[in-house]
């Protein structure tokens, strides 16, 4: 007896692999249909505008967080940065009646001055990235509202274009987003820099034998994060017009969603920005889908939660299959 040959009948093969790695962007794609079913003016432009701008100011703290935590550090102290560099840019603007850039140059400064902490006590003096920046998140939260303990309202338009004019009907903040994140990928790609930061986060006693600057690479990561956190606290006073030592309160949780979620090593040495804006998206479609369908603070809440665990859960089964 014989059989019929088969090659022309054989099953289409699901490429396991492709899904494995795409998983958090096929996740985004379906987030956007059901959202868009559900409503159709999800995908408009004005809504898909606004999500931008809500997360221009993750996006400008992600990219260099992101490559920190490549580097094998991480900083929760970025909430309490973007705190204190709004309400400084506040005071100076309301009580030192300063010129804009002066506010903001002081602002940028004060964030700093936090990340050459930060920076000094982890990386010169190797005490724990973890609880350095805790305290300082505490140190620097508790500065931010004696100094801040009763917001300051209404600014200069000079200082409010800042986070509110428009370059060709797309917000300047978005458009600084971008800025930053181009510049992420170039450093990554093109500069030595990049391959030094995951080089130390897989290994840094073996980075050091080979002669790599562990020490100074993380240090000004440090900076640069520091840095960004402080733009993203102009940004948003200049946007709501007013500046709350409680504004980036759990910014950081947010943010360690949103890496982790879009493929960064907890323990360094792994990761994409290209995964981490996916991770970024995938968050602000998420809330922003759940606010227009009504649901509660509780459950928006709730399902951010949700995504950190799911986040901590891909980065645990990624680090086995490494």
């Amino acid at each position: 007896m014989t059989t019929a040959p088969t090659s022309g009948l054989r099953r289409p093969r699901v490429n396991v692999s492709f899904i494995r790695r795409n998983v958090l962007f096929l996740g985004l794609i379906a987030l956007i249909v059901i959202f868009q079913t559900m409503n159709g003016s999800f995908l408009s432009v004005g809504n898909i505008r606004g999500i931008l701008l809500d997360l221009s100011i993750l996006i400008i703290v992600s990219v260099p967080a992101a490559l920190l935590l490549i580097a094998g550090f991480v900083d929760f102290s970025v909430g309490s940065v973007i705190g204190i560099s709004g309400v400084t840019a506040g005071l100076m603007l309301n009580n030192a009646h300063v010129p804009t850039g002066v506010a903001v140059a002081t602002a940028l400064g004060v964030a700093l001055l936090v990340g050459v902490v930060n920076g000094l006590l982890v990386n010169m003096l190797g005490f724990s990235p973890i609880i350095v920046t805790f305290g300082t998140l505490a140190l620097v939260g508790g500065i931010a509202l004696g100094i801040g303990a009763i917001p300051t309202v209404g600014y200069p338009e000079s200082f409010q274009n800042i986070g509110g004019a428009q370059v060709l009907g797309v917000p300047v903040p978005v458009i600084i987003a971008a800025i930053v994140f181009v510049v992420g990928v170039l450093i990554v790609w093109k500069l030595p820099v990049g391959r030094h930061i995951y080089a130390i986060g897989s290994n840094r006693e073996a980075a050091y034998l080979s002669a790599l600057r562990v020490r100074t690479v993380p240090f000004v990561l440090y900076l640069l994060t520091a840095l960004a956190a402080g733009l993203g606290g102009i940004i948003t006073a200049a946007r709501l017009n007013t500046a709350s030592s409680s504004t980036g309160t759990g910014f950081e949780l947010t943010l360690l969603t949103a890496i982790l979620l879009g493929g960064v090593s907890f323990f360094g040495g792994s990761g994409t920005l290209f995964g981490v804006i996916v991770g970024v998206l995938f968050l602000g479609v998420l809330q922003n889908g759940l606010v227009i369908l009504g649901a509660p603070s509780a459950v928006q809440q709730s399902a951010t939660g949700v995504v950190l665990v799911f986040a901590a859960a891909l980065n645990f089964l990624a680090e086995r299959s490494r």
